[in-house]
């Protein structure tokens, strides 16, 4: 198995120093236990065995909460997760790829959603509100599958997938302790509230970053396009060229 390999780049850098601060801000916290110093999180292998390793997990625990048969809704819900699945692994995958985050970086954002849905399956509303929020991330993750490798030397794009890796792993974090909160003092009520308010805050930075992605990708392809045109033109204007001195050359 892999360790975790050291920053290529400044944007894998800046992933890995906000893991440290979370580590720093939560010791105490079952975030940190069971995500940030997690053995099987620092096992991860290199590259994209790695992001399909943790997939692979994630969705074989998916499963086994199906196949335990809580209710016919709750098989319904995971299944409405399944943008989920994909947004997920694309993203990483665009990480990994294009800034070479960490292997440990990538094992956390799955981790992270693995022990929110442990701790929320029993909850009834609370397992609604984290499934449902999680299709919604998955919707807006949909912009990486299409534009993140095609323009991976924009600054920006590279920019975007931080931000949104982020918003990601701080929701996990906060959901996992307001959860964790509900089953020590057992105040469901009590947590929605502010889950809700922390799903929100999370979609609208994502949505916001999504929205930023498809912008640059338009302005890239309206870019690409006007320098395609003028080198067709160019090329033309060259045959035409070509064309008049040989018939000069030619002798009329």
């Amino acid at each position: 198995m892999g360790s975790p390999s050291k920053p290529c780049s400044p944007l894998a850098k800046a992933i890995d120093e906000f893991l440290e601060e979370m580590k720093v801000r939560d010791r105490k916290g079952r975030f940190y236990e069971e995500v940030l110093n997690s053995r099987a999180v620092m096992a991860i292998s290199e590259g994209q065995r790695g992001v399909d390793e943790c997939a692979g997990r994630l969705t074989e625990f998916v499963k086994q909460i199906e196949q335990r048969g809580y209710s016919s809704k709750t098989t319904r819900l995971l299944r409405a997760i399944d943008p989920f699945m994909d947004g997920i692994q694309n993203l990483m995958s665009a990480c990994q790829t294009i800034i070479q985050a960490s292997p440990s970086a990538v094992g956390v954002v799955f981790t992270g959603a693995q022990l929110v849905l442990q701790l929320a399956q029993k909850m009834g509303k609370a397992f609604d509100v984290i499934t449902e929020a999680m299709a919604e991330i998955g919707a807006s993750l949909k912009c990486y599958a299409k534009f993140a490798v095609a323009y991976e030397t924009s600054g920006e794009v590279c920019e975007r997938l931080v931000a949104s890796y982020k918003n990601i792993v701080g929701f996990w974090a906060t959901a996992t302790k307001l959860l964790d909160q509900n089953l020590i003092i057992g105040t469901l009520k009590n947590i929605l509230h502010p889950l809700a308010d922390e799903i929100q805050s999370t979609l609208d930075s994502m949505r916001r970053d999504c929205s930023r992605v498809e912008s640059i990708a338009h302005a890239e392809e309206a870019l690409r396009a006007n320098e395609e045109r003028k080198r067709l033109k160019v090329e033309h204007e060259e045959k035409l060229k070509n064309g008049i001195r040989d018939w000069i050359s030619g002798g009329g």
